[in-house]
């Protein structure tokens, strides 16, 4: 009987378990959530017996979106009465019944009240209201056929349509279409939605609608939408404009009365003839091309003039608008319209006028068009409508310097379609011109001229509305080839100005390049010159009738200051720019300078000037003005720093080398010319040889035989001389490569006799045979030289590493976990060491790894070098050697033990760093494996620490730190520089890039690199080697980490887009090669962070690119560019989340800090360019937006409310964060340079 009960309580337990679980799983259709209650109504329009179409739509899509449709079409059945779902089926049936009920209107309550399933009340709706779709068919197309626009804006005749086409769609009986062939029958019902759309619109769109009758093929609905909207507007906008424009031709033609009262007045000299002079007598200039009577053979064959216009006659004709523009000069026509419009103009003026006008009638205006009149002007006061006098008349200035009155302003028709307004009456006038200017305003039209005619084209309609033709105009004659007596006074004057100019350029020492400047000036000085030809006055006196003021004119080319708007947020920068005066600008009160620095001419009104003195005048004795000013010394004084190479210098231009000239004792008869390389050869390295004894070849470039020798975009001149000698001492001497190599010289086979000593001494290994199912690792040597701070040789050091990546975890090792310092920590420490002026030295330990024990059962091959060739032993390790992956957790575990016996503390922030303070004495001592970094403010303690390792391990004093993990590391009072000039330089030399043009930025804007971009590399490994070493090299470089980031993503399968990537990187080390980062002793101690994202940068998972740099006053000591884990729906997402990496950061190296003996009060700043996620982070009301961002991200919040981060906003070109997020141009790059504490000290002056 308890079995029984046990057995019914556990069939219970299980069937509330699983009604638990169908309730709390989120797609169950049995889950309802806390705001579906009964009560509910679910679609706004309620059913009343005539909109069952639309009310079961939308019901339909409401059932749906809470999972409760397969309640009421069957697929959701009740369950069997000893289901456990049971009970939930039947709340949810009550449920969905409850929520149906309410979307009925008051009248059909009744009819189902009493049914028992959602099921059953569904289907007594659909069949008594879903009956008769035959006549609701009928009704609909009726409705569709009745349909028009009428007053109606586009988007509600749309609406409407839209409603009545979805509604049909419902009563369709064509069943889904699987394989593709009822698309055709989709794509036509789609054209008739189109042409019944444009049929209903009204006639103001009668344009448009032929537009999109005549696109082939048909543009779709939406597309056929969108231009009769755009039209809409662009018709509100023109209201003066009648509402229907007919292209109606303009009746405008040659009035014979109009013109007898000028004609009648000219008589020619030649002909003797009336209606034209001398000048304008075709006899003499030749007869036009429609010109029949009185010529003659003779005349046809001789080449007429060609006239200017000053009699058109401007006609509108009707044109429709092209389907397609082809290389027509009319935009809107096509080529045979085009020359269809050429042959009509060839033929008589009559047939022009019936072509486009109509009928020639006497009564016909002409209008000249005239591109310089200001107004629309007309001399016959009887073709204006609405005429107005003025009570005062105006007058008109004529281009002969006599003006005329103007009594009257009225409108004039040009056609029963066309008036002009604003049209003024001058009865002295024997023409009437039409204004340019205000006819392409009033009309809303495009004046287009050609060489024989002009036409008018609408703007909207782009129809061609008028048409104007070339008549008797103005004869130009040219003078003869080299007979500059003929053209004498422009001839004087081209050499007065190029007089003058010259004189102002030797005055200054300009390059010739600024030829243009000098020019212009010269004409500027020459108008305010007095001349004897016009009695004493000025150019522009006579055309001012006012004489020049004096006062503000300066010498051309001297030195001058101009104010400089200083940049926001910093109040320290240079308010002037050192510049030179080139120019006055026209029409403005200020000077052209241009600036020494941006190499950019702009105009200024504040400018200090220096009369005399002129920059470029040392030029062509010295090209280098800059004075070096050598830093205050400490004891050992690195480098000195000049004026500018503390800002990166951009890869120079060098000159090209001059071209070979011919010994004297040779005279050539040939000419000489500047030969230059093609310019398909800019980014190529051409070592052409060649055999130059001139002087003018014994240039750097001649003598080393390429044209970016490395030797100019490397130089030692900042440094001290025991610098250099350092930095000369790691340069020229090589390590090898091998042990082949290596056991050609004396030095290293001593180095390799002394490794083995010392391993045998330490009883490293046995020599043993191989047990069964054993398999050796293998082992090698590795060659390094070790420094003195003074760059003499410390020692050749030969160091025995076993291979141990062939061994297998669980057998050859199980723990290999071992503390090393982190780079960022070693920035951030050299940091504080500049601000506190510590000491800082280097140690090396010899044969690190020996002193750890070795628990493991681990062989070896023979080393080369050691024992017989036919010895089949093996070496068992005994203890830790390099290489072993245990081996440095044990030697750590030696080392920690030592140091804690001093007294030292390990760091919970970084495990490799140990410090320790007794009293006012502070010292640090950071370890990276067997390289040791000692820091501090107590030499005696120092020294104290050096004997007391010494005892304990064999270790190397090398002195001041000098060069560590190939960091070179130079120091003045000024503060601690870090480069890896030497690791670029090998990287150069290894990819054979030291003679490669430099670049100024490495990589491309807008690179579009995929993983399947271009064919693979012949070499993987040399790719994945050399972006292996410059991810080695972000070490000091942060400006490379984005063009890093992007490579080391296709390590896999790299192309060769992606190798001509890396070798562009290193094309831009080639320009700056000792770039560094600058550690300032001047520097706060407080820590800063820029924080960037580039969203969904990435084309293949369209993740976001996170990018932050932290900076410790001014100087560098974290950055990063890393893609994120996860796809951000928006912008404000992405940068909230780089947002979340800086605060890590920041709080971290806040702690580290706190380690060092710095504590950091202060709010830390992070600075962002996305207003959202700054509000995001300090605003709880954003949280709506963020549900679906993580948890770990939302502590940003905590920490500004608990005042440790400080948000602020900042501007996009001064986010200095957006260098590690997106390949950037040369000018944003550099100037983002100069911003990061990124210095080119090895930059030659």
């Amino acid at each position: 009987m308890a079995e029984k009960e046990s057995d019914s309580a556990t069939t219970q337990t299980t069937k509330s378990q699983t009604q638990i679980s169908n309730c709390m799983d989120l797609s169950s259709p049995y889950l309802l959530q806390p705001s579906d209650h009964p009560g509910a109504i679910l679609v706004s329009c309620p059913l009343n017996g005539d909109n069952y179409p639309t009310w079961a739509r939308a019901m339909t899509n409401a059932l749906r979106a809470r999972n409760k449709y397969g309640f009421v079409d069957g697929s959701l059945a009740k369950p069997e009465a000893t289901s456990p779902d049971v009970s939930t089926w039947e709340k949810c049936n009550s449920m969905v019944i409850s929520w149906i009920f309410n979307s009925l209107s008051s009248d059909l309550h009744n009819s189902v009240a009493y049914v028992d399933t959602a099921r059953e009340m569904w289907l007594d709706l659909e069949e008594r209201f879903s009956q008769g779709n035959a006549p609701r068919i009928n009704q609909l197309k009726r409705d569709l056929a009745l349909t028009f626009q009428i007053n109606m804006s586009v988007a509600a005749y749309y609406t409407k349509l839209k409603g009545i086409w979805d509604e049909l769609q419902t009563y369709s009986t064509i069943p889904p279409c699987t394989c593709g062939a009822a698309k055709e029958l989709l794509l036509e019902r789609e054209r008739e939605k189109v042409h019944q759309f444009i049929m209903g619109l009204d006639d103001s769109f009668r344009s448009v609608s032929s537009h999109i009758l005549n696109i082939e093929p048909l543009p779709s609905l939406s597309k056929a939408y969108a231009l009769v909207t755009r039209a809409e507007r662009e018709n509100s906008v023109r209201s003066t404009r009648p509402p229907i424009v007919e292209a109606t031709a303009l009746h405008v033609t040659t009035s014979a009365n109009a013109a007898q009262s000028h004609t009648t007045r000219l008589r020619c000299d030649h002909c003797n003839k009336t209606g034209h002079t001398k000048s304008h007598c075709y006899e003499l200039v030749g007869y036009p091309s429609h010109w029949q009577k009185g010529k003659t053979d003779k005349d046809k064959r001789k080449p007429h003039a060609k006239a200017g216009s000053s009699n058109p006659k401007a006609m509108f004709p009707t044109c429709h608008v092209a389907k397609t523009i082809d290389a027509s000069p009319i935009a809107g026509l096509t080529s045979e319209q085009y020359n269809q419009l050429i042959s009509l103009l060839n033929i008589e003026k009559t047939n022009i006028v019936d072509d486009f006008s109509g009928k020639t009638t006497n009564d016909s205006n002409v209008w000249i068009i005239d591109s310089g009149a200001s107004d629309h002007m007309i001399s016959s006061k009887s073709k204006l409508d609405h005429y107005q006098s003025f009570s005062k008349p105006l007058s008109v200035n004529l281009p002969d310097g006599t003006s005329i009155s103007i009594l009257g302003i009225g409108k004039a028709k040009l056609s029963s379609t066309f008036q002009i307004i604003d049209v003024f009456y001058i009865p002295e006038f024997t023409c009437d011109l039409l204004s340019v200017s205000k006819l392409t305003k009033q009309l809303n039209c495009a004046a287009i001229f050609l060489p024989t005619f002009c036409v008018l084209q609408d703007l909207t309609s782009k129809k061609l509305i008028g048409l104007g033709e070339m008549r008797d105009g103005i004869l130009h004659q040219m003078s003869c080839v080299d007979t500059p007596q003929q053209n004498g006074v422009v001839e004087r004057k081209h050499r007065h100005i190029l007089n003058v100019a010259r004189a102002l350029r030797f005055q200054a020492y300009l390059p010739l390049s600024f030829w243009g400047e000098c020019v212009l000036t010269a004409v500027y000085l020459i108008n305010y010159t007095p001349s004897p030809l016009l009695d004493g006055k000025t150019p522009f006196e006579m055309l001012f009738s006012k004489p020049p003021a004096y006062d503000h004119l300066k010498v051309f080319g001297c030195l001058c200051y101009a104010l400089q708007k200083p940049k926001p947020n910093d109040k320290f920068s240079p308010r002037s720019s050192k510049c030179i005066f080139v120019g006055y600008p026209n029409g403005t009160k200020g000077y052209r300078v241009y600036d020494l620095t941006t190499k950019k001419i702009f105009v200024s009104r504040d400018v200090r000037f220096y009369e005399n003195q002129f920059p470029f005048e040392n030029t062509s004795t010295s090209t280098n003005d800059q004075t070096v000013v050598p830093l205050p010394a400490l004891e050992d004084t690195d480098l000195s720093i000049t004026h500018d190479s503390i800002p990166p210098n951009p890869p120079q231009e060098q000159p090209q080398p001059h071209p070979p000239t011919n010994p004297p004792n040779q005279p050539s008869t040939r000419p000489q010319r500047t030969k230059t390389r093609p310019k398909r050869l800019d980014d190529c390295v051409c070592n052409n040889s060649k055999v130059d004894n001139s002087p003018s070849s014994l240039t750097h470039e001649a003598s080393s035989g390429t044209l970016y020798s490395l030797s100019n975009f490397i130089s030692y001149d900042n440094f001290h001389s025991s610098h250099k000698a350092f930095l000369a001492a790691i340069s020229l001497r090589d390590e090898p490569k091998s042990f082949s190599q290596a056991v050609k010289s004396p030095q290293w086979r001593e180095a390799m006799q002394k490794e083995l000593a010392a391993l045998e001494n330490n009883n490293t290994w046995t020599l043993e045979t191989l047990p069964p199912r054993k398999k050796p690792i293998g082992c090698k040597w590795i060659f390094k030289i070790k420094y003195k701070s003074d760059g003499t040789i410390e020692r050749y050091k030969a160091r025995f590493v076993a291979k141990g990546y062939n061994q297998i975890e669980g057998m050859d090792f199980h723990e290999t976990f071992a503390p090393v310092a982190k780079l960022v920590t070693v920035r951030c420490l050299l940091a504080i060491a500049a601000i506190k002026n510590w000491e800082l030295h280097q140690l090396d330990v010899n044969n690190a790894f020996l002193h750890g024990d070795l628990d493991e059962e681990v062989y070896m091959s023979l080393p080369p070098g050691y024992g017989d060739k036919n010895d089949s032993r093996v070496c068992r390790v005994r203890k830790s050697l390099y290489g072993l992956k245990q081996a440095s957790r044990n030697w750590f575990a030696k080392f920690f033990a030592a140091l804690l016996e001093f007294g030292f503390i390990q760091s919970t922030v970084d495990y490799s760093l140990f410090t320790l303070t007794t009293g006012s004495s502070f010292l640090v001592v950071l370890v990276y494996v067997d390289d040791l970094i000692i820091a501090g403010d107590d030499s005696v303690r120092i020294r104290s620490l050096k004997q007391h390792l010494d005892s304990r391990f064999h270790i190397k004093d090398l002195g001041p730190l000098k060069y560590f993990l190939g960091i070179e590391v130079a120091r003045s009072s000024s503060g601690i520089f870090l480069c890896q000039r030497k690791y670029t330089l090998d990287i150069l030399e290894e990819c054979g890039m030291t003679d490669a043009k430099p670049s100024a930025f490495p990589m491309e804007q807008k690179h579009n690199l995929t993983h399947d971009t271009g064919p693979p590399v012949q070499d993987p490994m040399q790719y994945r080697r050399l972006v292996g070493r410059l991810i080695y090299l972000t070490i000091t470089r942060p400006e490379i980490s984005y063009a890093v980031h992007i490579l080391s993503q296709f390590m896999n399968d790299p192309r060769q887009p992606h190798l001509d990537a890396a070798l562009r990187v290193l094309r831009y080390l080639k320009s700056c090669p000792g770039q560094g980062i600058f550690f300032s002793s001047s520097s706060s101690p407080h820590l800063t962070g820029f924080s960037d994202s580039d969203w969904a940068s990435c084309p293949q998972t369209r993740r976001s690119t996170t990018g932050y740099i932290t900076m410790l006053g001014s100087s560098p000591i974290s950055w990063k560019t890393k893609k994120q884990t996860t796809v951000s729906r928006s912008s404000a997402e992405a940068e909230y989340r780089a947002m979340a990496a800086t605060v890590s950061e920041l709080l971290w190296l806040r702690s580290l800090l706190q380690t060092l003996g710095i504590p950091h009060q202060q709010p830390m700043a992070l600075f962002c360019d996305n207003q959202v996620a700054i509000h995001i982070a300090t605003n709880p009301v954003f949280h709506e937006r963020t549900k679906h961002i993580e948890l770990d991200c939302h502590f940003i919040r905590s920490h500004i409310q608990a005042k440790s981060i400080q948000t602020s906003h900042i501007s996009s070109k001064l986010q200095l964060a957006d260098i590690f997020t997106k390949a950037l141009g040369r000018d944003q790059f550099q100037f983002l340079l100069r911003k990061l504490g990124i210095f080119n000290l090895h930059a030659p002056t």
